[in-house]
C-alpha cells in the first residue's frame, strides 16, 4: 500500500483486515493524538501510559469507524481517543486525591465549622490559612481536588449528562459539542474552573460557592464572570 494513499482507501483496506493500511492509518493519525493529550496535565513518569489509552482508543475508532457514519474519521475519532484519556484519568490514581489533600479537606471543614461559631460568619481564606497555618494556595488546591472527583463523577460518567452542560451553554453562547466545552474547560485558571463547576455542574448559588471558597458573593460573580467569557472566546 502507498503511503499516499487516501485515507478513504486506507480506511476501506483496514476494515477488510489489511494490517499495512491499519498501521499506516495509525502513525498518520499520532499527530492528532498528541495534539489531544496537549489539552491535559500529566506527570511525566505517567505520561506513556497515558498515551497508550489515547493510542487504544485510536484503534478502537479505527476498527469501529463506519462510512455511514458520514463524517470525517478525525471527526469520529476525537471522541473515541477522549474517551479513553478520560477513562485513564477516573480509574487511575491521577485523580484520586492525595491522602494529604484528604486530610487538608477533612481540616478545612473541620476548621470552616469552628470559626463560624468563633465569628459567627464564614472565615474567610485568609482566616482559615492563619488558623491552620497553611498556605492559601493550597487550601484552594485541596478544596479544587476535592470538588473535582464530583465534577468528574458528573460529566464523564457513562450517561454523558447533557442536562449539565447545556446548562453552561444557556449562559448567552452555544457551543458546537460536550467535548469541546470540556476542553475549554481545561483552559479556566484553579479558580475560575472550580466557580464554573460548582456553579452549573453542581448548582450551587453564588453565595454557597463563596462560603466553599471563603470568599465574597461579588468575588465569586466576578470569577464567574471572567470565567464564562473564557468559555465563550474559546467556543465561539
Amino acid at each position: 500500500m502507498n503511503k499516499s494513499s487516501s485515507m478513504k482507501d486506507l480506511l476501506k483496506l483496514a476494515k477488510q483486515g489489511d494490517d499495512e493500511s491499519f498501521f499506516i492509518l495509525y502513525n498518520q493519525n499520532q499527530g492528532l493524538v498528541t495534539s489531544l493529550l496537549k489539552k491535559y496535565y500529566c506527570p511525566k513518569n505517567e505520561y506513556e501510559e497515558l498515551r497508550s489509552n489515547a493510542n487504544f482508543g485510536l484503534i478502537k475508532a479505527i476498527r469501529n469507524y463506519s462510512f455511514d457514519y458520514n463524517v470525517e474519521f478525525s471527526t469520529y475519532a476525537v471522541p473515541t481517543i477522549l474517551g479513553e484519556i478520560r477513562k485513564y484519568f477516573k480509574e487511575q490514581s491521577l485523580i484520586k486525591v492525595a491522602r494529604s489533600n484528604k486530610e487538608r479537606y477533612i481540616k478545612i471543614n473541620e476548621a470552616n465549622e469552628v470559626l463560624e461559631k468563633k465569628l459567627e460568619r464564614s472565615p474567610t481564606l485568609k482566616e482559615l490559612s492563619v488558623y491552620l497555618e497553611e498556605d492559601e494556595e493550597d487550601i484552594i488546591d485541596s478544596i479544587n481536588a476535592n470538588s473535582y472527583i464530583s465534577y468528574l463523577d458528573q460529566t464523564y460518567g457513562d450517561d454523558e449528562s447533557i442536562a449539565q452542560l447545556d446548562t453552561v451553554a444557556d449562559t448567552s453562547f452555544s457551543f458546537t459539542s460536550k467535548v469541546e466545552l470540556k476542553l475549554a474547560l481545561s483552559k479556566l485558571n484553579k479558580k475560575e474552573r472550580l466557580v464554573i463547576e460548582l456553579r452549573y455542574f453542581e448548582g450551587l448559588s453564588q453565595v454557597e460557592v463563596g462560603k466553599r471558597l471563603f470568599l465574597n458573593q461579588v468575588s465569586i460573580s466576578r470569577l464567574e464572570k471572567e470565567a464564562l467569557l473564557k468559555l465563550k472566546k474559546e467556543l465561539v
